[in-house]
């Protein structure tokens, strides 16, 4: 169930932080598309653009483990991709009291066990 859990939070993560951080990347693209009074003002809109930059990095970054995941069968490197995956959902902004509790149960050895970690396959 573990793994189930992970998966269906890291399509939460996807969905709610990749909408964000699209919208980021249409301000990147059109800053006046958002604000009619940018209009004039390249400075401001240089400024625009580099928040909008940093806010796609910092926010954008963690999502990429998140991705793989959804696809992937239980295996050993699955286990780490989702242990980083629940490791970056507790930096963003709505993930953390969903990836704390996940992280939990991660680490426990049954499920250590059923993703070929540390002797034989057990169920969970």
């Amino acid at each position: 169930m573990v793994w189930l859990f992970t998966r269906l939070f890291c399509l939460l993560m996807l969905v709610t932080q990749g909408l964000a951080v699209g919208f980021f990347v249409a301000v990147i693209i059109d800053p006046i598309w958002t604000d009619k009074s940018l209009r004039g003002h390249p400075d401001q809109i240089a400024f625009v653009r580099a928040f909008c930059t940093f806010f796609v990095a910092v926010f954008g970054v963690p999502l990429l483990p998140m991705i793989p995941l959804l696809f992937i069968p239980r295996s050993r490197w699955g286990w780490y991709l989702g242990a980083a995956a629940l490791g970056c959902g507790i930096f963003t902004t709505c993930g953390w009291p969903l990836a704390i509790p996940l992280i939990v149960y991660w680490f426990h050895p049954e499920v250590k066990q059923y993703s070929g970690l540390g002797g034989t396959r057990g169920s969970v």
